[in-house]
Formats: C-alpha cells, sequence, structure tokens
C-alpha cells in the first residue's frame, strides 16, 4: 500500500511539473526548434541571467499582415544584461555563439550586423563594431564606422539605453562635423571618440528615433524594399526601456518594418542583418 501510495505522488509530480512552466518563464519553443543552426553569422546581440536567478525576458510570437514575427522583450536589470559577442576571424551560427562563462546562462539572442559573406574578407563585419567601449578588429583591421556607406550605428549598455547616429570617416575626415561623438585631441594630433557606451554595431538603416521616422544615412538604401522577400532581424527599445529583440518574416518592406516596432512599442528601432542570416535563439531552442 506504501509503494502504491508513492507512486502515485509521483505521477502527481510529473503531472505538475509537465503543466508549470519552466521556472525562468520563458515559453516553452520546442515546437520551433530545428535543430542546430546552419546560417553563420559574425556577431550577435545576446541576453544574459546570473545563474540562480529569474531572468526579465518574455518571449512572444504572433502575426502582422499575414507574416510571422518572434520577440524577446528584455527588461535589463541587476541579473539580465545585454551583451554583444563576436566571432572574430570565422564565423560561427547564433547557437554556438554566445559567452560561455560559468556565472551566467544564455538566455537568448539574435543575430547582428552584416558581414562580408565570401571572398578574401570573408566574416569581417560591415561598418562598426564595439565591444568592451573599444572598437573591436578583424584580422587587424579596426571597425569603426564608415561613413557614407549607408549604414546607420547602434549603441547601447548592458542595461539597454539605445543611442542612433550615423557618421564615420570619409576619406580622411570625420563627418559629419557637428557630431558630438568625437573631438580632436591636440596632444595626440588625432582625433579621439566619445562614445560612452559598452557595445555598437552597424545595422542597415534606422526605423524610429525618440518616436518619429528619422531617416539617419543616405537617402536610399538596397535593402528598404528587399526584405519584401526575406526575413529580417530588428533591434528597439520602448519607453519604459524595454529592449525589443525581433525577428519577423516577409514583412513587404522597411515601412512594414517600422509598423511592426511600433505596435511592439518600440520608439527607437534599426533594421540588422536579414534574409538566410535571421535567427533567434530562446533558451536553448532555436527559433526559425
Amino acid at each position: 500500500m506504501r509503494k502504491l501510495r508513492w507512486l502515485i505522488l509521483l505521477l502527481i509530480a510529473a503531472v505538475i511539473l509537465a503543466w508549470v512552466p519552466f521556472p525562468h518563464g520563458l515559453s516553452r519553443i520546442s515546437d520551433h526548434s530545428s535543430g542546430k543552426s546552419d546560417r553563420p553569422i559574425a556577431d550577435a546581440i545576446n541576453v544574459y541571467c546570473r545563474k540562480g536567478t529569474r531572468p526579465s525576458v518574455k518571449y512572444e510570437s504572433g502575426t502582422y499582415g499575414g507574416a510571422e514575427y518572434h520577440v524577446l522583450k528584455v527588461k535589463p536589470d541587476n541579473h539580465t544584461f545585454l551583451q554583444l559577442d563576436y566571432t572574430r576571424e570565422t564565423p560561427k551560427n547564433l547557437d554556438e555563439l554566445y559567452d560561455h562563462n560559468s556565472e551566467y546562462w544564455h538566455v537568448g539572442g539574435i543575430n547582428g550586423g552584416f558581414f562580408q559573406n565570401g571572398g578574401a574578407e570573408y566574416g569581417r563585419p560591415v561598418g562598426a563594431l564595439l565591444i568592451g567601449g573599444s572598437w573591436a578588429k578583424w584580422n587587424g583591421q579596426e571597425l569603426t564606422p564608415a561613413y557614407g556607406k549607408g549604414n546607420a550605428t547602434v549603441y547601447f549598455n548592458r542595461d539597454g539605453n539605445l543611442k542612433l547616429a550615423y557618421h564615420g570617416w570619409e576619406n580622411g575626415e570625420w563627418k559629419p562635423e557637428w557630431d558630438s561623438f568625437w573631438s580632436y585631441e591636440e596632444d595626440l594630433d588625432d582625433y579621439g571618440y566619445q562614445i560612452n557606451t559598452e557595445y555598437g554595431l552597424s545595422g542597415a538603416y534606422t526605423l524610429l528615433k525618440d518616436g518619429k521616422r528619422v531617416w539617419l544615412g543616405r537617402n536610399d538604401s538596397a535593402y528598404w524594399n528587399r526584405s519584401s522577400d526575406s526575413w529580417v532581424t530588428l533591434f528597439g527599445e520602448s519607453a519604459d526601456g524595454t529592449v525589443l529583440l525581433v525577428i519577423a518574416g516577409k514583412l513587404g518592406g522597411g515601412e512594414a518594418e517600422t509598423e511592426l516596432m511600433k505596435k511592439l512599442g518600440a520608439v527607437n528601432a534599426i533594421r540588422l542583418d536579414g534574409n538566410t542570416s535571421t535567427c533567434m535563439t530562446v533558451d536553448r531552442g532555436l527559433v526559425h
């Protein structure tokens, strides 16, 4: 009789565990998991949480204009933070590209900016890549913003707080002249950066800045309409400081991307790499 009682208790416990969500509060996404990714990327925006604590992250999915989308809503706090991870010389898959620091666990992430997808410079990020307050390098080349290339740059800290800018070097001169991100240092006889953020990377174009549709960069972008036929990756921030990591299906172009980010509550948003590079991880599952 005692064994039967223990068996019944074990069955009840198993049913409860199967019904209760994971302790970190993220949705089960096993139905989205497709195993290992085979889409190499150069950098990723990842979310981490100190082990033993609950991350301030919510995963949602839905449709907009008939297109599928997935979003990680992150509210950074003392335990949950953002980090830009970089593969260095050789691109990796998103589910492999994260910091294996034993003190934290990888909650999820999205692919980052564009990179050279072939040739002698395969794996070289396009435009800026700032990590830990210093410009990253690719085979010894410093990855600073490139003015005139059409790529806006997003800067952020571990606690989010996105800043969008369009600036960089053009023929040896820093543009635009009024840019507050640089200054001339007479003792060095050179220009110095004044960027008080930990991370930065170049995207395709801006969608929103301070709640308004603002185009930072050139008047045209090859990716503005091309996204109508491909998946896209979007990065944004809401008015209350919630950071939005988003991937979406064939929305129909930049205007639809902007409207989706507005729907999700974004006041600042930028388009990152897309097409075959678009991917997201949630806990240990791969989305799309």
